[in-house]
């Protein structure tokens, strides 16, 4: 947050011999054993050469935060040129959602006012109040969006409280569940997946540099959805442990935080009483404002709407093909047209379909049965996973799929290899017992690879040549050569043993080929990662499919060449003929290998899922991929991290109760 934008607060000079984070206003509580309270400033110390690390680090999050946000803004305005939402208004809620004291603020404002509201603020807590659809989000990105510019008109500054907007439905933890687990806990829970949100591929920091921003107070948490924790009917139990942790003296208590809410359930909250709350508890944030997002009145809708479709003849306000439209707001602004462009026009402008509707209630129909079967499981009923799409199947047929392929691909390959070696040699079983050896290792290939994958729950890999940055590329680089080292001992003890039947040669070349085989897997340890985040939800299945595609090309062109240039050492005389022969020989053998190292593929058990529930007729025989492109940019689905929502509890369960299209699904 920017200083210079906070009226009536006097600034207090730190001793030029220390370098400081300056936090204005009581905004930040920073914890740290180096912190000096001047008045109502709060000075955090630190060596002036970790400070400007942090101060690169808050700038890069920064900076990775309003891009991500910008497009999140375009994709839900539907508006890529100058998106614009409609001037939403809000009002300070009612005194009983507040406790001990609220945080200041004038009573009213709007989406264009939000920011000089919040910097009104004592503490910097806000509740943001609405019904489903009014615009909660839409606000809150505003209110990130200016603070994220306002700190980069003070770069010096820049640090102090980046904000970052979070999906609340995404903090998992079985111990959310029970009142019994104390504040404490929670809290730290809270902070350990603040960290998680905020490193990784999700943003250009690494968890040691997330944590420390976060335990300086350098991160303004923007929570986002506390109303959609729990399933519809049940007790709030886990929005409730967050508002403990919230008020948890000594963590987040005092600490500037904003959380967006539906008001029915925080009145719920605010009323809550027995077995879910203790003795003299405060079951609503404590020392915040709460303020309520207003329905749009419709004059702002057609203004909206004008903005949003201009007209294009003189002395019209709006296109033609809006104008009845909008007259009938003038006119009937209680109608259900009206409440729907209000709740429409808040909230985004919806691209045009590409499915029918059929295929839409299938696809997300068979997704929301799942989750609520996965509620009543006790698992989460909120995150749904494409690459866990066997999951939706309820069976084991996709490993069952994923086996019979795989199994008959490698057995294929090692088939093929054998009987390269008997055209070259006119031997079907080796004479010597290394040469046994690596038939007996063909044989073990294609067990693993049955068993693998007949129990993987879809392993997630994709490549990023940046993991070599930093001190954690650092240490991948040294693991990498590690395996390296590991792999041509291996290879030139082997070279030995099998240099004892065949003579020194021939030996150390083949003993040498398989160096190929370790230098794959180091690179792999180098540059194979989970993926923490991800821009569309089909971009996590292209990552797999590409990671898996790479992988076995190269280990097929990899051991192919080696084995070639071994025959081609062993046999120099037999020239281009050495080569080939080694060629497809190492060719069968490293995509033999390549399927051992990616049988657990996330990729591939995910299209053995489809081809599953295609064959059920739980989804339309068309690609899974773009549809949930579409359904996010339409704004039904949402993104936290790697995990798919949908946007709203109540959309998510009026699907699941859907009959149109019955779900076969266990």
């Amino acid at each position: 947050m920017s200083p210079s934008s906070r009226p009536r607060r006097r600034r207090t000079h730190a001793p030029q011999s220390i370098d400081r984070s300056t936090v204005w206003g009581d905004v930040f509580q920073v914890q740290s054993d180096n912190v000096e309270v001047r008045g109502d400033v709060v000075l955090a110390t630190a060596p002036a050469p970790q400070h400007q690390a942090m101060l690169g680090w808050a700038r890069a999050l920064a900076d990775s935060v309003r891009r991500q946000e910008a497009d999140v803004r375009v994709r839900l305005l539907a508006d890529d040129a100058a998106p614009k939402a409609a001037d939403l208004q809000f009002q300070r809620a009612d005194l009983e959602l507040v406790r001990w004291r609220d945080d200041g603020g004038p009573g009213s404002g709007s989406l264009t006012t939000i920011t000089d509201f919040y910097r009104s603020l004592h503490r910097g807590r806000l509740v943001v109040l609405g019904d489903a659809g009014a615009g909660k989000t839409v606000l809150v990105m505003q209110l990130l969006l200016d603070l994220l510019d306002a700190q980069e008109q003070v770069p010096d500054e820049r640090g102090c409280g980046v904000p970052v907007r979070l999906s609340l439905p995404s903090f998992e933890d079985p111990r959310l569940a029970s009142p019994e687990v104390p504040a404490t806990t929670v809290a730290e829970l809270l902070d350990e997946w603040i960290v998680r949100q905020i490193s990784g591929e999700a943003h250009p920091l690494n968890r040691r540099q997330a944590r420390q921003l976060v335990q300086a107070g350098w991160v303004l948490p923007i929570l986002d959805g506390l109303d959609e924790m729990d399933p519809e009917g049940q007790d709030p139990t886990r929005a409730l442990a967050v508002v403990r942790a919230l008020n948890t003296p000594g963590h987040h208590a005092q600490q500037p935080v904003v959380v967006t809410c539906r008001t029915d359930l925080y009145r719920r909250l605010e009323r809550s009483v027995g077995a879910l709350t203790r003795r003299g508890e405060v079951p609503v944030l404590q020392d915040a404002t709460a303020i309520t997002v207003q329905p749009l009145d419709p004059d702002r809708v057609r203004q909206h709407l004008a903005y949003r479709f201009p007209a294009r003849r003189p002395g019209a306000e709006v296109e033609d093909r809006w104008r009845p439209v909008t007259a009938h707001v003038a006119e009937h602004p209680g109608s259900p047209l009206a409440r729907l462009l209000r709740e429409t026009t808040a909230q985004y402008q919806r691209p045009g379909a590409t499915y029918s509707e059929t295929d839409v209630r299938q696809w997300l129909g068979t997704l929301a049965r799942h989750l609520a079967r996965d509620r009543q499981r006790g698992r989460s009923g909120t995150d749904f996973y494409a690459h866990q799409l066997w999951r939706v199947t309820g069976s084991r047929l996709p490993h069952v799929l994923s086996v019979v392929v795989q199994g008959v691909l490698t057995t294929l390959l090692v088939l093929l290899a054998w009987v390269q070696y008997h055209g070259n040699t006119g031997y079907w079983v080796p004479p010597y017992p290394a040469g046994r050896a690596l038939l007996v290792a063909g044989v073990g290939v294609i067990g693993w690879v049955v068993v693998r994958s007949g129990r993987t729950a879809g392993r997630l890999r994709g490549l990023a040549t940046s993991l070599l940055r930093g001190s954690s590329g650092r240490t991948r680089f040294l693991v990498a050569v590690g395996c390296l080292v590991v792999g041509l001992a291996i290879s030139s003890a082997y070279g030995l043993w099998f240099s004892q039947g065949y003579g020194p040669r021939i030996g150390n070349a083949y003993g040498l080929a398989f160096v190929s085989v370790a230098l794959i897997i180091a690179g792999e340890f180098a540059v194979a990662h989970r993926p923490a985040a991800v821009s569309r939800p089909s971009q996590l299945l292209r990552r797999a499919l590409a990671f898996q595609v790479v992988l076995l090309a190269c280990y097929g062109l990899a051991v192919s060449g080696a084995f070639g240039a071994a025959n081609l050492a062993a046999y120099p005389w037999l020239s281009w003929t050495a080569f080939s022969d080694g060629a497809v020989f190492g060719l069968c053998v490293g995509l033999a290998i390549g399927i051992g190292r990616t049988c657990d593929s996330a990729w591939t058990l995910y299209a053995a899922a489809v081809v599953v529930l295609i064959a059920r007729h739980q989804f339309p025989p068309r690609r899974l991929g773009p549809f949930l492109d579409w359904a996010y940019e339409a704004g039904l689905l949402r993104l936290s991290g790697i995990a798919i929502q949908f946007r709203h509890h109540a959309l998510q369960d009026w699907i699941s109760r859907d009959t149109t299209r019955p779900d076969t699904g266990r």
